[in-house]
């Protein structure tokens, strides 16, 4: 009854975590990203930003998705 009553609390609290989570994020070792985010602010005008987010920042975003992939248990 007691390991029953412990995974009951257990459950509660990740169900607290999934509806509430915290909006504090780390930024150690996301130095290099930041970075480059704040760079991209920088562009000369909408044009060349909309072009880096084709030509940069998209393509990045997706080749991460697919280490992801690669490296996670398939389901």
């Amino acid at each position: 009854m007691w390991q029953d009553a412990k995974i009951a609390e257990e459950m509660r609290q990740r169900v607290f975590e999934l509806r509430y989570p915290s909006r504090l994020m780390s930024k150690e070792g996301e130095e290099e990203l930041i970075k480059f985010v704040d760079e991209a602010r920088n562009a000369p005008n909408a044009l060349a930003f909309f072009k880096s987010l084709q030509e940069v920042f998209l393509p990045a975003l997706r080749d991460a998705y697919q280490r992801y992939l690669d490296l996670a248990d398939p389901i």
